[in-house]
């Protein structure tokens, strides 16, 4: 088995490759961008000139989903590396599916997750992903998944279900970092992208952070060899800290909402 893992496409050795096979190559390439990323200063959690960090999601206009940890970090650096203008994916067969093919020549992104099967036992899993504008019609694409999302909204509520139409989008919460600590940091990231929010981080803060990171993805174990499972970990206990950062940003706006109600009150 050749060492690198080809993360646009597979030849027929890769194709023969084990599920786990795959996802520990996977994981060892998104180590690996993610630290080429962190030595460029380009990794889309370090702040840009203005001193905000780039908190634009990424998500599959197919499912919905938007993705989280060093998976985001991965797909925005695979965004900002081929200049697309959005973080907006979707997999092969989806844009098949939707008659909206992928350009020839184009060259996807594989991302490593972890998944439930049918005993409820998890798996590693990949998953390879073209960014919309490397269709043919990233427009046509778009309205196809809309037009999908519709049918089966209706399937579940009726013919009669008509979509809410979108209100004006509320600006989120300007998270400033608290910690340099890599679990911290990036918790505190995540839950401004999760918020639609900025996230403001100093120079310093961004060095120390990076420091950091850089020493605990190549930390030596026992046998001589660093973990490349260690991103994996550090982002899962990061989303953990961003659920924890999204409960105390709502509980404080909260408690300001409900200051200004008292004092509107005369109270």
């Amino acid at each position: 088995m050749s060492d690198e893992f080809d993360p646009g496409a597979e030849n027929e050795e890769q194709r023969n490759w084990s599920p786990q096979e795959k996802a520990f190559l996977a994981q060892m390439h998104q180590r690996k961008v993610v630290a080429s990323a962190l030595e460029k200063g380009t990794l889309s959690c370090l702040p840009g000139k203005d001193g905000y960090a780039d908190t634009a999601p990424a998500h599959n206009v197919t499912t919905g989903t938007h993705y989280h940890g060093a998976t985001l970090l991965q797909l925005k650096e695979f965004q900002k590396e081929k200049g697309f203008p959005t973080a907006e994916f979707v997999t092969f067969d989806a844009a098949t599916k939707a008659g909206v093919p992928i350009r020839k020549g184009q060259t996807g992104v594989s991302i490593a997750f972890s998944a439930k099967n049918d005993l409820g036992e998890w798996e590693n899993k990949t998953a390879r992903l073209f960014n919309i504008a490397q269709t043919a019609s990233p427009a046509a694409l778009k309205k196809w998944a809309e037009a999908e999302k519709e049918a089966y909204q209706k399937s579940q509520y009726g013919e009669q279900y008509e979509a809410p139409k979108p209100g004006p989008r509320k600006e989120g919460p300007v998270i400033a970092c608290s910690s340099t600590e890599p679990e911290k940091y990036l918790g505190e990231y995540l839950a401004a992208v999760s918020m639609g929010g900025k996230f403001k981080v100093s120079p310093e803060q961004a060095a120390e952070f990076g420091e950091k990171l850089n020493g605990a993805l190549h930390a030596k174990m026992e046998n001589g060899h660093s973990n490349p499972f260690v991103l994996s970990r550090i982002s899962n206990a990061a989303g953990d800290h961003c659920k924890e950062v999204i409960k105390e940003v709502r509980k404080d706006q909260r408690m300001a909402n409900e200051q200004q109600q008292s004092q509107g009150r005369g109270l």
